[in-house]
């Protein structure tokens, strides 16, 4: 193994299985896993050559389902003082899938959440911005799960800048489950016009 800095160990754990991916195959052991001050375990990984990415571990699904719960806003939690489940369950979060179901302003839609953005995104097929006096305006069109298309016209709260694309943020009612919530979500879209 080499370290943070390029401090190498070499180290010898019993072969689990050999783990087929897309024709490769890699072995798989248990490896002693500590993170920060109070959280010391086993966990099982599968070796892969990771010298050019950046980060040497990715703790996979399972993993993460057993061990942890995932604050997506935060960096170094391990580094800080231990929370427990039942003390995080206080400030009432809403725990979520790897796939949802949801209600945007009337019409179910599947969500995903994500680790790369901190602004909700909509992706649609194209949108149209309306230059008004005052707040410029934005269409959509969302579909049904009837398969009809329904004409979203919303007021532009403020824009953000994504690499070379400007996307309009604005804001709508998500029903999940049984807690209804107003949140503010940016529009990606592969056309997009102005008028």
């Amino acid at each position: 193994m080499v370290g943070k800095e390029g401090a190498q160990k070499r180290v010898t754990y019993p072969l689990v299985k050999m783990l087929s991916v897309s024709s490769n195959e890699y072995p798989m052991i248990f490896v002693p896993f500590k993170g920060g001050k109070d959280f010391e375990g086993t966990i099982q990984v599968y070796l892969k050559d990771r010298s050019k990415q950046s980060t040497q571990l990715r703790l996979g699904l399972n993993t993460l389902n057993k061990n942890f719960i995932v604050d997506t806003g935060a960096k170094g939690k391990l580094e800080k003082k231990k929370q427990s489940f039942a003390a995080r369950m206080k400030d009432k979060p809403l725990v979520v899938s790897p796939t949802e179901s949801l209600i945007l302003d009337g019409v179910q839609l599947d969500a995903k959440p994500s680790f790369a953005v901190s602004t909700p995104l909509l992706k649609v097929s194209s949108f149209e911005i309306i230059e008004a006096k005052g707040r410029d305006k934005v269409e959509y069109y969302l579909s049904s799960d009837l398969g009809n298309e329904e004409k979203i016209r919303k007021t532009i709260l403020r824009r953000i800048k994504v690499g070379d694309t400007v996307r309009p943020v604005v804001d709508g009612e998500f029903i999940v489950g049984d807690r209804t919530v107003t949140v503010e979500f940016a529009l990606e879209a592969s056309i997009v016009m102005k008028r």
